[in-house]
């Protein structure tokens, strides 16, 4: 199943073929530098710093990066002096003077705090909080309804107010967290963490520079995911907490009785059916479910095992957001909700889970929609019946992947 929500698959309204790049180069401002170590004036590369050079290079086109503070750097790309600055949150009063770009970096926002402290269940309530100063994370808190953050020029200063009972919590990414707490030598056993939310974050071009160059930023937004194809991978931990939320679940699901039946009944069926034949079935359901009609999607919705799987995700309270059932060649026997192509056979999601092991769940990257704005990953589970050694199918389900991490287990 191509997902709906699948990263980077923009739709494109002017000729990008044809717009023209700027001759110059483009300059643009960042703080991807010494926020996260105690050094100064360093410009850390990996991350965002190599997505954007990775997007220039394909595009061939001169560029400049430059380390600065973010209050300065966009400051001077509302003053027209940068043409644009990153990895940025959506921020309402840029979006007077600038636009955001296609998602950049997926950070993971944690709350970190001592060992030897109880948290809340909320950091809303009078407690001391900590951020970098200009950071995401310090201008987020200050537009949300927590009290203002103390600030500290990098995560190195950030902790050691945190184990000086300067502040109670900190909020920031957990990869940078953890690199600086290990340049600290500071061990994983003083202090808790607890995920807060995925934040998606681009790059704000200038109006001045898109109204000067308008078929820029769609071409920006396509080299994205070709720079970034593996996607937004989950950290150990998260795979292990999601897996903890959904396996319990998807091995319940996949020896249900009425799933085996209707599974071995479309492989029998099957049987008969050439591959020509199917992919020209999934060619006329893309096509019906691209122009809005959703006569082949909406009768397979409507069958009993459809229905019912309807229900499961429903009971599950918002933590599965689609179920999708599939036969031995990867085409739908089941689903929950209307997909946009009816044969997965050649997905990563059928090849890596068919005939695996019962007890290992296939992830993908998540996905993030922006029309929702809600982040999902798919799971997937090889389906075996009794006494039959390889499997006859694969149950694939949609994880609301901030309500999994976010669940207290």
């Amino acid at each position: 199943m191509k997902s709906i929500a699948v990263f980077f698959i923009l739709l494109i309204t002017v000729d990008t073929a044809m717009a023209k790049l700027p001759e110059r180069e483009i300059v643009l401002g960042t703080n991807v530098s010494s926020a996260y170590t105690a050094e100064r004036n360093q410009l850390v590369r990996g991350g965002s710093i190599e997505h954007i050079e990775c997007i220039f290079k394909d595009l061939r086109q001169p560029y400049q990066i430059t380390s600065m503070p973010w209050l300065r750097a966009r400051q001077e790309v509302r003053k027209g002096k940068l043409d644009g600055f990153f990895t940025a949150i959506s921020i309402e009063e840029a979006d007077d003077y600038a636009s955001l770009s296609a998602p950049l970096v997926l950070e993971n926002w944690y709350w970190f705090w001592r060992a030897d402290m109880k948290a809340p269940d909320s950091w809303q309530d009078d407690y001391k909080l900590g951020a970098i100063l200009g950071s995401q994370q310090a201008e987020w808190l200050q537009e949300a309804d927590y009290s203002e953050p103390m600030t500290a020029n990098n995560l190195p200063q950030m902790l050691k107010m945190l184990f000086s009972k300067r502040i109670d919590a900190i909020l920031a990414d957990k990869e940078h967290f953890e690199k600086a707490a290990a340049e600290l030598g500071i061990d994983a056993d003083t202090y808790q963490y607890r995920f807060f939310r995925y934040v998606p974050l681009g790059v704000y071009f200038g109006n001045a520079f898109l109204n000067e160059h308008p078929g820029f930023l769609p071409r920006f937004n396509q080299h994205i995911y070709a720079c970034a194809p593996e996607g937004f991978q989950m950290s150990d931990y998260e795979r292990e907490k999601v897996k903890a939320l959904v396996m319990p679940l998807m091995q319940e699901w996949v020896v249900m009785p009425e799933v085996i039946t209707a599974v071995m009944a479309q492989n029998e069926h099957k049987q008969a059916v050439t591959q020509q034949e199917i992919l020209k079935k999934d060619v006329q359901w893309q096509s019906e479910f691209k122009a809005g009609n959703f006569s082949l999607s909406a009768s397979l919705m409507g069958i009993p095992l459809s229905q019912h799987l309807r229900q499961l995700k429903t009971r599950s309270q918002g933590l599965i957001t689609e179920i999708i059932l599939m036969d031995a060649r990867g085409t739908n026997v089941a689903i929950s909700d209307m997909t946009s192509d009816y044969w997965q056979g050649d997905e990563a999601k059928y090849l890596l889970s068919f005939n695996k092991s019962p007890e290992m769940l296939f992830f993908e990257p998540v996905g993030y929609d922006e029309s929702t704005r809600r982040f999902q990953v798919h799971v997937s589970l090889p389906i075996y019946a009794p006494n039959i050694e390889t499997s006859i199918g694969v149950l694939t389900v949609g994880v609301d992947i901030e309500k999994a991490l976010s669940l207290q287990q």
